[in-house]
């Protein structure tokens, strides 16, 4: 997963109403999208087949590995090229994250994978269409 963030320019911040999780997307001159996901660490459970990883980053959907190049990367480009970008509480919450990530709690944070019920599992199945 090799991005050049550079190139992309921020089009916005949507926070969402599951403890914390916020959303950055951007737009570059081709028209093509990022998105970077910064995902809450309040609620420790989690269901992979509908939910992202608690506390994680993701890049287009696809989980970022801890302190990896492309984690380093992300955080540096949102401190030094979004940060200025952003006022008040949108401000504050990207501050927060980035904090989280950076810190020891976040490389030891464990979230549990619950599993689905298998009547949950084909509820899921025919709402999708991966019957």
């Amino acid at each position: 997963m090799k991005y050049n963030l550079n190139e992309y320019d921020f089009e916005e911040l949507g926070a969402l109403m599951d403890g914390g999780s916020i959303t950055l997307y951007f737009k570059n001159n081709e028209n093509k999208e990022l998105i970077i996901d910064l995902q809450q660490f309040v609620i420790t459970e989690y269901y992979e087949e509908i939910s992202k990883i608690p506390g994680r980053v993701y890049l287009n959907n696809e989980i970022v590995e801890k302190r990896s190049s492309t984690e380093t990367e992300i955080i540096n480009f949102l401190r030094c090229n979004i940060l200025h970008k952003l006022y008040g509480l949108e401000k504050e919450i990207l501050i927060e994250k980035i904090r989280w990530i950076e810190s020891k709690d976040y490389i030891d944070f464990s979230p549990i994978k619950n599993k689905l019920s298998e009547s949950r599992k084909k509820e899921l199945e025919i709402k999708t269409g991966k019957n």
